[in-house]
């Protein structure tokens, strides 16, 4: 590849990476955690920001001794053009439910 490519990240942002041909594509990612007693049902975004943006519908819940879990779920923070770097949409806040079994 024979050109700059642009990449945002700040403290508490993790990248994912994928292959795109001639370049490696970096979506900046933010995962949210809560830690609990009690079962998750299900976790739903209250506000829905114009995809990619937002939750991606995916949540772990990690079990721990005495009762305890976290529940943790990625939330894509910002879109932007890897090529120019122009910051097509970004998230501020986004609420969730969090739904018990």
């Amino acid at each position: 590849w024979q050109a700059d490519l642009y990449q945002y990240g700040a403290p508490g942002i993790c990248s994912g990476a994928r292959w795109a041909g001639k370049y490696d594509k970096w979506k900046p990612y933010f995962y949210a955690k809560i830690s609990m007693q009690h079962d998750i049902k299900s976790l739903e975004a209250v506000d829905h920001p114009k995809r990619p943006l937002g939750y991606g519908g995916h949540f772990y819940v990690d079990e721990h001794h005495g009762g305890n879990r976290t529940v943790w779920w990625r939330v894509r923070m910002l879109d932007y053009n890897e090529k120019t770097g122009q910051i097509n949409g970004k998230v501020k806040q986004q609420r969730y439910k969090l739904l018990r079994s």
